[in-house]
């Protein structure tokens, strides 16, 4: 693996690329594990011509390190490597070390170890930016490296960004978390300067944790950029580490020590050459300090990794999986014409803070481009791209595998279910799928004055899957496919014959157990237990006693993602009855753009029931948060149709 894709991976030669040897690639390191840091020859020669593993050449190894952003080494002259490593006597205490070589690259000599350790290099300056890394892992799990108990400060005054020279070994702390924090709080909802609007509201209790993230570098070394963060164990201590509740992206002027909240933004993705890029769910934007923020017309309302050519006006980004991982070039100068180098189906990547993202990068000279992927069986690798730098026959890229590391299997993508959808109902929390018998055999199930929810969800179903005339036609006529997730192991049975049952009749229908709906991948603990009957009232949270089980979790925003893809559906609906998940999935949804009609990917309408009394630090009014830039919001109805709970209905 690499790391980071602000890093110079490649030397200034063009032909030596830097590597990590890990032991595994889909479980968090402890102290103890250790990363093998080295490097391997590049040559452009296709795989055929070329099929051996090139030669790994050893430089040192550390177990500071993590699957996100690896060590954070890089090239920092044509004999020198930078990278973080794990204090011998303290595992709590981290410091960069320069290793440095002769002309043969094989003997490798410790030149200076640093007393902390470095995030973000400038070669124009020789400065580093440095944060603390156990900080980082307890707030932002994935993104720092693993310690022994850690007394964790709120606010401190005393820790923050620092600037260390590399020559003097001078080092100097430019903003505290205390002060950055003032600063946030300061610059209140609009900006002076270009006269937009802030998005997250900053906080302003002292239950707040707060940190930074993702610091960049320009090109010309007179800025920086970073990510300012806060959290509160308090109002979501499950999530605590993984989530936050405010994020903005801040420039710095180094000159002057000036600091500027961008507005409109959360920052994400940020790339610093000559101004600002930054890649976020809302698209792709173009930032000068204090000065403008311009919207790019590529990579509209999905994330990625985007960074700069060396010479050209051109990018490289990727995507999250949908569900493959796309690896983009953007030419603006052929009209921001768009050049896929690859789609990508992810191996078995563990957790989501041990997942392997793209990461893509340029070489020195921009004729080829590494990534980091776990698709090609038992192993996470990187790869490289040659390109073409000419306009003929470009986008043919020839794969080849720099390094092999680590042996897991890769699973195959499932194939496409149904050949089409063009009206796709959801059924989140299906219990014992009666959604699905109200859109496909609504006869059978009359309502009644003594049924009113369950008329209020014939009236939804009619809006926006047709009648029920329409609704119970075979599939391959009426374009409606029920999708559907339930965490309730003991519905595997009846939701197995169910999905037989009504495909065997021509009705599309998927319900996938037993699936939790979350706004990530991974486990949780799920509790089984009965409402008014069939497991109605089990739910993903206070899971204590008995009945409690792990589950695996499904990111709805990626599986609706997912479907577009696949599908290009003409509307999504669906129902949310997820027993106080909600609270955790519906932000989601929002801050991806799904809940605004005014883009492709999104949700038309969701009937849904908030569980207050499961999650006690909710209001009974509450709503969700409003992040993402939208005219026309998904329609949220609140309707909970229990009825028909037990059916008693032959399901063939």
């Amino acid at each position: 693996m690499f790391g980071y894709y602000d890093k110079h991976q490649v030397d200034e030669t063009n032909t030596r690329v830097l590597l990590g040897k890990i032991p595994f690639y889909n479980q968090e390191p402890t102290p103890q594990d250790e990363m093998e840091i080295g490097w391997v020859q590049y040559n452009n020669k296709s795989p055929s011509d070329n099929p051996a593993v090139p030669v790994f050449h050893p430089i040192a190894s550390t177990s500071a390190w993590n699957l996100q952003q690896g060590c954070m080494m890089e090239w920092i002259s044509p004999t020198s490597v930078i990278f973080n490593t794990r204090n011998s006597y303290e595992e709590n205490v981290f410091s960069a070390q320069i290793y440095e070589t002769n002309d043969n690259f094989l003997s490798w000599t410790l030149k200076k170890v640093f007393s902390r350790p470095v995030y973000a290099w400038s070669g124009v300056r020789n400065q580093f930016v440095s944060l603390s890394f156990a900080r980082l892992h307890h707030l932002r799990k994935g993104y720092g490296y693993t310690t022994g108990p850690y007394d964790l400060a709120k606010v401190p005054l005393d820790d923050g960004l620092w600037m260390v020279d590399i020559d003097s070994e001078v080092e100097e702390m430019m903003f505290s978390y205390a002060s950055l924090r003032q600063f946030i709080l300061d610059t209140g909802m609009n900006d002076t300067y270009t006269g937009k609007h802030h998005l997250d509201k900053a906080p302003m209790g002292d239950e707040y944790y707060w940190w930074a993230n993702h610091v960049m570098w320009s090109s010309d070394g007179t800025k920086l950029s970073f990510i300012v963060r806060a959290a509160s164990k308090e109002h979501n201590s499950r999530q605590f580490g993984h989530m936050y509740h405010f994020s903005a992206l801040v420039m710095m002027d180094i000159p002057t020590k000036k600091l500027w909240r961008v507005p409109g933004l959360r920052g994400s993705h940020p790339f610093h050459h000559a101004t600002l890029l930054n890649c976020e769910g809302k698209g792709s934007f173009d930032i000068g300090f204090q000065h403008h923020v311009t919207q790019l017309p590529w990579q509209k309302g999905v994330d990625g990794h985007c960074s700069k050519h060396p010479s050209l006006d051109r990018f490289v980004t990727d995507t999250y999986p949908r569900p493959k991982k796309d690896l983009l070039i953007v030419d603006n100068e052929v009209d921001s014409r768009k050049i896929s180098l690859g789609k990508f189906l992810p191996g078995s990547e563990g957790p989501v803070h041990t997942r392997c993202d793209l990461h893509p990068k340029w070489s020195r000279k921009g004729d080829y481009v590494l990534f980091d992927s776990t698709h090609v069986g038992k192993q996470r690798a990187v790869y490289a791209i040659p390109i073409k730098l000419t306009r003929e026959n470009e986008g043919e890229p020839d794969y080849k595998m720099i390094m092999r590391k680590t042996e897991m299997p890769v699973p195959q993508q499932e194939p496409k279910p149904f050949p089409t959808c063009k009206k796709i109902f959801l059924d989140l929390g299906a219990n014992i799928g009666m959604h699905s018998r109200f859109i496909f055999e609504p006869q059978k199930y009359p309502s009644s004055n003594k049924k009113k929810a369950l008329t209020g969800m014939y009236t939804y179903l009619d809006k926006y899957l047709g009648p029920a005339a329409i609704r119970s036609l075979p599939s391959e006529s009426s374009g409606i496919c029920v999708f559907g997730f339930e965490a309730n192991i003991k519905q595997e049975k009846r939701l197995s014959e169910l999905n037989s049952c009504y495909r065997a009749k021509g009705w599309f229908l998927d319900y996938m157990y037993p699936k939790a709906v979350w706004h990530e991948t991974g486990h949780l603990l799920f509790k089984a237990q009965d409402g008014i009957g069939h497991g109605t009232a089990s739910h993903l949270v206070n899971t204590m006693g008995d009945n409690v089980v792990k589950v695996e979790a499904v990111n709805i925003v990626q599986f609706v993602q997912d479907l577009y893809q696949r599908y290009n559906p003409d509307i999504v609906v669906g129902k949310l009855d997820i027993e106080g998940a909600e609270y955790n999935v519906l932000p989601a949804l929002e801050r991806a753009g799904l809940l605004c009609t005014d883009t492709p990917v999104a949700l038309q309408a969701l009937t849904l029931e908030y569980h207050s009394r499961l999650v006690p630090d909710y209001p009974a009014n509450w709503s969700v948060p409003e992040t993402f830039p939208c005219s026309a919001k998904t329609e949220l109805i609140l309707l909970d149709s229990e009825d028909y709970v037990k059916d008693g209905k032959p399901l063939c």
